[in-house]
């Protein structure tokens, strides 16, 4: 997950249980990958991409 603040990449291992109707979870490990000027650069300027760039931009996150 990524916010607003371009501050990093927030990963989490969560394992999810049920029981008897009733959700649980434990984190297992979590970690904050932080952006480098590049990446915080380009993501500040996605909502002023054409539609194209930004799905070039969605693509990039994945494969980085």
């Amino acid at each position: 997950m990524s916010g607003s603040s371009l501050d990093g990449l927030d990963i989490v291992f969560t394992e999810l249980s049920e029981q008897r109707g009733k959700w649980g979870y434990e984190i297992k490990a979590a970690e904050t990958i932080s952006y480098d000027a590049q990446w915080k650069q380009n993501l500040a300027g996605a909502t002023q991409l054409f539609a194209y760039d930004y799905l070039e931009l969605h693509a990039a996150v994945g494969v980085t």
